[in-house]
């Protein structure tokens, strides 16, 4: 039911609304894969933007009738991520992690639900009602994962004991994507090998220290960081 009532009013024929801010010239393969995953198991329709996030949000915000304006998003950051210095205990509320969007954005409410949840894995139980509700609505900003799920715990043991679909990439090294011009295998994860041999990566959810979780975000020639 929230699912078809969230597509409704998202104008996606009844499937659940996700904002994609696609990258066409540089985009992974395994990521549209992924959303093709998500499309098929969930019903997701994607509604695509190659703009800013700022300016995205201001088009889906101010959209004419009979398109029903979007009010709040659910964001897949963590603390410590990029741009999440101004979220902090003196502007959002502890537990409902609502902050409103900057003076200079289009007016809508940001919403957290994995703001304190960590990298590596933790205890976490999943039950049945979680497995079959989580993705409640997802927003998909480069590969950024949105769960309707207001507890804390770990993105890793959430993911692998729901045995939720994720990017392939994170089986290969990856410990975060952004695109093939700024993302390479975590060298924290690099297996020996026999010299000569081709290199090879343990999983994301190896990674044992995980400040070093966007350490492979880099620039490479012809990129940017």
């Amino acid at each position: 039911m929230l699912k078809r009532h969230q597509g409704d009013k998202f104008g996606c024929d009844g499937g659940l609304g996700v904002l994609y801010f696609a990258q066409p010239a540089v985009e992974f393969p395994e990521i549209l894969e992924l959303m093709e995953t998500y499309r098929g198991a969930y019903g997701v329709q994607y509604l695509e933007y190659t703009c800013s996030f700022k300016d995205g949000m201001k088009a889906l915000v101010e959209r004419p009738p009979p398109a029903v304006p979007v009010k709040g998003v659910f964001l897949g950051v963590r603390r410590g991520d990029p741009g999440t210095d101004s979220i902090s205990a003196d502007n959002i509320h502890k537990s409902d992690h609502f902050q409103a969007s900057s003076a200079d954005w289009p007016v809508f409410m940001r919403i957290y639900p994995v703001l304190d949840w960590s990298y590596e894995q933790g205890k976490y139980k999943c039950t049945s009602y979680v497995h079959s509700n989580f993705v409640g609505y997802l927003i998909l900003f480069n590969i950024s994962y949105l769960f309707c799920v207001s507890v804390s715990t770990s993105v890793w043991r959430f993911m692998r004991t729901c045995e939720l679909p994720y990017c392939s990439l994170y089986d290969v090294g990856y410990t975060s994507i952004g695109n093939i011009n700024n993302t390479v295998p975590n060298k924290a994860l690099e297996m020996e090998v026999e010299s000569g041999a081709e290199r090879r990566y343990r999983p994301a959810y190896e990674l044992e220290d995980p400040s070093l979780e966007r350490c492979n975000r880099v620039s490479k020639p012809g990129g940017k960081s």
